[in-house]
Formats: structure tokens, sequence, C-alpha cells
């Protein structure tokens, strides 16, 4: 536990700056929004930016990560590193769990602020009274959506970096990725249209509604969905696959 709360505050040192960065740029994009107010006369401006914004989280987890790991193999710190890969990896991951957390609250905030108490949002005034009630559930959504590309963002770097160990691949890495990648979705697709998966994804349905909008005259209408329990299942269990899978490619192929 020692070991891991040392990696974890040493990543959250590693990706701070970006953090600030982040949050200059989340502040900027609202200081932009109201001058595109005053040039466009359109009240709704702000709001739509700050709904924005937070939708955007979806990438801040996987950037956040990609700029660590970029930072551990341009200085090689690993290589003299004693630790177990699954806590190298899960203390970045922690780490930037840690700053999403932060910088999704901010923006929550500014959709607070920004769209449900908003008094005139033009085409969106349908939208108020639902973002105001379902946010939490928006961002969870965000959060969970950002872990599962970052598990993948995890094991396409660590594989870009097991390939330095085959001479006849080191130079088209980025060419065995794209058919990699390319792969696995044709796999995943063909193993999705098989009757027990489907039968499997489609377990535990729960009627939700989403944010797609319709727009009728000024007016926004909720769409019904459909929340099927056994589609997260399979994600999760997809998700520890690849994490672990990318914790082996680590531990014996990667030369950082």
């Amino acid at each position: 536990m020692t070991a891991f709360k040392g990696l974890y505050i040493k990543d959250l040192k590693l990706s701070f700056n970006g953090f600030i960065i982040g949050l200059f740029l989340i502040f900027f994009a609202m200081i932009a929004s109201f001058a595109l107010k005053e040039y466009f006369v359109e009240p709704s401006i702000p709001a739509i930016v700050s709904f924005i914004i937070i939708v955007l989280h979806v990438f801040y987890l996987p950037a956040n990560l990609f700029t660590s790991l970029q930072v551990e193999a341009q200085s090689q710190l690993w290589l003299h590193n004693p630790n177990r890969g699954w806590k190298l990896f899960l203390a970045k991951i922690a780490a930037g769990i840690t700053y999403f957390v932060a910088s999704l609250i901010v923006s929550i905030i500014l959709v607070k602020v920004f769209i449900v108490r908003t008094e005139y949002l033009g085409e969106f005034a349908g939208l108020s009274e639902m973002l105001g009630d379902n946010l939490l559930m928006i961002a969870g959504g965000m959060f969970l959506s950002s872990i599962y590309l970052t598990v993948w963002l995890l094991f396409y770097w660590t594989l870009y970096h097991a390939l330095k160990r085959i001479p006849f691949l080191n130079q088209i890495r980025w060419f065995v990725l794209l058919v990699v990648w390319l792969s696995i979705t044709i796999i995943g697709n063909l193993i999705k249209k098989i009757p027990v998966v489907k039968n499997l994804q489609e377990l535990g349905t729960v009627n939700l509604y989403h944010f797609a909008t319709i727009f009728r005259g000024n007016t926004v209408s909720p769409e019904t969905a459909e929340l099927h329990l056994g589609s997260i299942l399979i994600s999760i269990l997809i998700t520890v696959g690849v994490f672990l899978t990318s914790v082996w490619i680590l531990e014996r192929k990667v030369e950082v």
C-alpha cells in the first residue's frame, strides 16, 4: 500500500500541469462563449458551451493517461521501478481519476449555472429541467465511458512499445496497431451477432430517458431508451481482460 501511495503521489505531480491547463481551457471556453453571446446576441451560447465541456470529459482520462505514459517513455523511469505492472498502471489511472473528478465537478457547476439557471435557452428550453434532474447520471456515463477508453489506450500503448523488441516490425508499429484495431473491431462485431451473446447483452433491461434531442419548433422532447445490464457486465469483463493483458505485455515484453 505504501508503494502504491508513493506511485499515486508521483503521478499526481506528473499530471498537475496538465490539470491546470485543462482548467484554464475550461474557463477560457466559458469566457469565449460570453463573447460569442454578445456578438451573436444569443443568450443560450454559454449554456450550450458548458454542456459541450462536460460531454468532452469522456476524453479527459485517456488524454491524461497518454500524457503521463509519454513522460515515462521519454524518461525511462519504469526501467528501474521494482513495482508490479498493475501497480504502475493503477496508480496512473487513480491519479487521472482524481483530476478527472475535480475537473468534472467544475464542469457540472458550470452546467448548473448556465443551463439549469438560465432563464432563456431558446431551442434548448425543454432541456433545462431534464438536465437538472439527470446531470449526475450524465456525469457517471462520461466517467464509465472514459475508463473504458482509457484501458484500451493502455493496451495499444503497451503493444506499441512491445513491438520495439521485434526488429522487422519496429518501423511499422503504427500500421500493426491499425491492423490489430481493425481485427478486434471486426471480430467484436461478429461475436455480437451470435444469438447467445445477443441474449446475454439484453439481460436486465432498464427503461431510461436519454438526451438525444428532437427539435419540434422551439421544444425538445426526450426519447425513451433501454439500459442493458448484461451489456454493462460484458463491458466490465472486457475492461478487466484488456487491463490484465496490458499488464502482462508491460511486464514481459515492454522496454520503455
